[in-house]
Formats: C-alpha cells, structure tokens, sequence
C-alpha cells in the first residue's frame, strides 16, 4: 500500500483503442483521478503509440521516468 510520501506515476499511450488493446490511456486516466498527486504522462501517437513505449522510444520513455524521479 502507498504512504503519504510515495510517488505514483502512471504511463500510457494516446491511440485510439482498437479490439486487440487490452490496455486503454482512460484507464490510465481513470487510476490517475483517483490517485492523490498521481502524476500522469499520457504519450502523444507519434512518439509512442503501443503499450510498451519503453521498448518503442526508450528516449521519450526515459525523459519521463527521469523528470518524475527528479
């Protein structure tokens, strides 16, 4: 269980679902509102658009693993 001062950071990808997704960004979205200052980077398509952007644009991936862990 989270404590008063651990972070949660959530990530996802901004494609419209398709039948095969099992993961949707409003899901994300939906955690995130119920989160007390859960921050949440939702990835535009053209940068990441699957639900491993780790593996599809470890740049922009780490950029926003570095920024929340700062």
């Amino acid at each position: 269980m989270c404590g008063p001062r651990d972070a949660v950071g959530l990530l996802g990808g901004d494609r419209p679902v398709r039948r095969d997704d099992h993961v949707s960004p409003d899901s994300q979205r939906f955690i995130a509102e119920r989160i007390p200052d859960a921050q949440l980077h939702i990835f535009p398509t053209d940068v990441a658009s699957s639900h491993f952007p780790f593996l599809e644009n470890p740049a922009a991936f780490n950029a926003v693993v570095d920024k929340f862990l700062s």
